[in-house]
């Protein structure tokens, strides 16, 4: 940076502003963190009742961020949120019905398959082929997978 110029963070208020890498991070973040604490919370509350817990904080944070701008929505961008938040619902329960019966390193993997797949299907050039090559590698070294577990757990 150069002299009196100063770079300045964007208002969290504002999401556009917001570089989408940042909004990865920490979706990545907080979905692999609250895995790990799901996880432990599976001895207190079934795997349903973690994800209707994650579900109710979540709605609340989002609620309370954006809390001027969603009351005045259309009714139609209302039922497409909340839709949404249905959907991701079904997808962190599914996810912790798996981790409660698979290794956790496992159940991550298995989740991965959506994504690689996207990016099979979109493969153009040899660099994309090592880039998916790097990805693979990857959640299969961090992931820790071991086939072990029960078969309901990969459904």
């Amino acid at each position: 940076m150069s002299g009196s110029r100063r770079r300045r963070f964007p208002p969290l208020r504002d999401p556009e502003a917001i570089p989408a890498p940042a909004f990865f991070v920490v979706a990545a973040l907080s979905q692999y963190l609250g895995a790990a604490l799901a996880v432990k919370l599976f001895r207190e509350l079934a795997p349903a009742g973690v994800a209707w817990v994650r579900v109710v904080v979540l709605a609340g944070v989002v609620g309370a961020w954006r809390r001027p701008a969603w009351r005045s929505w259309p009714a139609a961008r209302l039922r497409a949120a909340a839709l949404f938040g249905v959907a991701l619902a079904a997808m962190n329960l599914c996810f912790y019905l798996s981790i409660e019966r698979l290794p956790l390193g496992t159940a991550v993997a298995i989740e991965f398959i959506g994504p690689i797949s996207v990016a099979v299907a979109g493969l153009r050039t040899p660099r994309n082929l090592v880039a998916l090559g790097l990805a693979i590698t990857g959640v299969l070294l961090l992931a820790d997978v071991e086939l072990s577990g029960e078969p309901a757990g990969v459904m």
